[in-house]
């Protein structure tokens, strides 16, 4: 599953689908290209690192995707690109390669597009953020009496990174290869950021997150927003089936477990754990007599989305009562600030009576 934003956004813009042919440049230990092709892509990852292919081949070779996925250790420069790709994604790549390499890559990429395709960039750091806004915490840092160093980089960024961006600088280089570009920065742990606009001068500094999407077509900001967004649902278009694949003979009081669940979008709507309205998988805790023992459970997230008549089998987690007995397990969804799936959606909760005890009683019971 993925769970880091730069990956999941990019799986968002990429918008997968059967037939689509993607390149995922720099693709590491192959972790987005694997979520790529088990939406019915084709994904070739490339990556010039040996050991993060090997990696990959071990661990996605033996399991099962819906579309194709090959990895290949050559370097971006040296890669030919003898195919029209639907999209191409390069993920913190660009600050790893020189510049004149860059130019001939992003120049191949443009070439081997084909029309209305897409080329979807993450890098990191922001060069400001270093540049400009650092400083300011620094000296923040003094006058409070506190001490930052006058290098904040890593000893794996100063090693490593020897072309970071500033979004000004990378939209300028892909308007030399694209016809259109759309450039934002976000915080490490969103990926809307500046794209829904509002963000001063200081807070585009102090994002370290450059996110981009260039093609011969044009783009719309509010399209983006849309793809990186979980919106409320359309209820009249929901059709949701849950299946328990597995959960402990006897659990104890005020424990957590993880249970299987499959869960099967058959609606029109595609589900994702995304502000502003994310979905996730949830369950209720009701005790004898019927009456809610727990109403809000563990959320869980599905992500990447869970498109159409898309299954997922998910691991969720449960906390039991702290009272022993015998309860009934509500499964569900919830779209927060919206609903619960089961107000409007007969065949949930998935219910499954359960007998609670405590570690003594099943002391007693071996």
């Amino acid at each position: 599953m993925l769970e880091d934003p730069r990956l999941i956004a990019a799986y968002l813009l990429a918008a997968p689908s059967e037939g689509k042919k993607i390149l995922d440049l720099g693709c590491g230990r192959g972790e987005l290209s694997f979520a790529l092709a088990q939406s019915g892509a084709e994904v070739t990852g490339i990556d010039y690192s040996r050991a993060a292919i090997n990696i990959a081949h071990k661990t996605y070779d033996s399991m099962k995707v819906k579309g194709g996925l090959k990895f290949l250790c050559t370097d971006a420069l040296a890669f030919s690109f003898e195919e029209q790709y639907d999209v191409i994604v390069a993920t913190d790549f660009v600050e790893h390669v020189e510049q004149e390499a860059l130019d001939q890559i992003l120049k191949n990429c443009a070439a081997h597009l084909k029309s209305g395709g897409r080329l979807i960039l993450h890098t990191a750091p922001n060069r400001h953020y270093y540049d400009s806004y650092y400083p300011l915490l620094r000296q923040k840092s003094r006058e409070a009496g506190g001490y930052l160093p006058a290098n904040p980089r890593t000893y794996y960024e100063d090693l490593m990174h020897i072309n970071e961006q500033t979004p000004e600088g990378l939209e300028s280089l892909l308007k030399q290869y694209f016809e259109h570009t759309c450039v934002w920065v976000s915080s490490d742990n969103e990926m809307v950021g500046s794209l829904a606009g509002q963000y001063n001068p200081e807070k585009m500094n102090a994002s370290r997150s450059i996110f981009a999407v260039a093609s011969t077509q044009p783009i719309k900001a509010e399209e983006l927003m849309s793809a990186l967004s979980q919106n409320p649902l359309d209820r009249c278009a929901l059709c949701v089936e849950m299946e328990l694949l597995n959960i402990p003979k006897k659990m104890e009081v005020n424990r957590h477990y993880t249970l299987e669940v499959r869960l099967c979008n058959r609606g029109g709507e595609s589900l994702m754990s995304l502000p502003p309205y994310p979905v996730y998988i949830s369950y209720h805790w009701l005790d004898k007599n019927g009456k809610t023992a727990v109403f809000d459970g563990i959320r869980t997230p599905i992500l990447p989305l869970l498109p159409p008549m898309g299954t997922r089998d998910v691991s969720i987690g449960i906390f039991t009562p702290p009272d022993e007995g015998t309860y009934t397990l509500q499964i569900t969804l919830v779209q927060e600030l919206q609903f619960w799936f089961e107000k409007l959606l007969p065949d949930l909760p998935l219910s499954i009576e359960c007998t609670i005890q405590n570690s003594i009683s099943q002391e007693k019971l071996n």
